[in-house]
């Protein structure tokens, strides 16, 4: 069943917004096919897959695209999210904790920026995460024990290249 009106609007405005905190939008308007802006249907935007049947944003696949700025928490309104890929780009800031909204999400690789801050633990809400990348940032503070709520991980990158402290948490020995 086709996704209704409200879905796609929440999808778009969320991918709008995560377009307006970049620093250099250009990044995203090459002109040519995938090109971002208001005059294009997002589900033709370089980076984004939608369902075919719903219609809804599946993806958000953006690696090596050379972005800055900040991941806009808005994020959390792509509820469809299977995969959310923005490694090897240049973001900064915190980790949203709308992230931990995507309950749907399975992929999730932010490693190779420039993030900082905490772990939010909203991302043990993520039960269906199978690869959770976050390695090669500027992370700091405890991992977060809600973490091992993600009993689906297969792939658990934080460590490399962040300033996380202290033990890691009992409930994540399983991995």
């Amino acid at each position: 069943m086709p996704a209704g009106q409200d879905a796609l609007r929440a999808d778009c405005h969320a991918l709008w917004d995560f377009y307006l905190q970049l620093d250099d939008r250009g990044k995203l308007d090459d002109v040519g096919p995938g090109q971002w802006g208001p005059n294009t249907a997002f589900s033709s935007w370089r980076g984004v897959a939608v369902g075919t049947a719903s219609g809804r944003v599946t993806d958000l696949n953006l690696p090596y695209s050379g972005l800055s700025g900040r991941i806009s928490g808005e994020l959390g309104r792509l509820t469809s999210l299977t995969s959310l890929d923005l490694a090897y780009n240049n973001l900064s800031g915190p980790i949203p904790s709308g992230l931990g909204k995507l309950s749907n999400l399975s992929w999730l690789g932010l490693d190779n920026n420039n993030l900082s801050g905490n772990i939010p633990g909203e991302l043990g809400r993520l039960t269906n995460l199978t690869m959770l990348h976050l390695n090669d940032n500027d992370l700091s503070g405890p991992v977060p024990s809600e973490l091992s709520r993600l009993v689906k991980l297969v792939e658990f990158n934080i460590y490399v290249g962040n300033r996380l402290e202290g033990r890691l948490p009992l409930e994540l020995s399983r991995f």
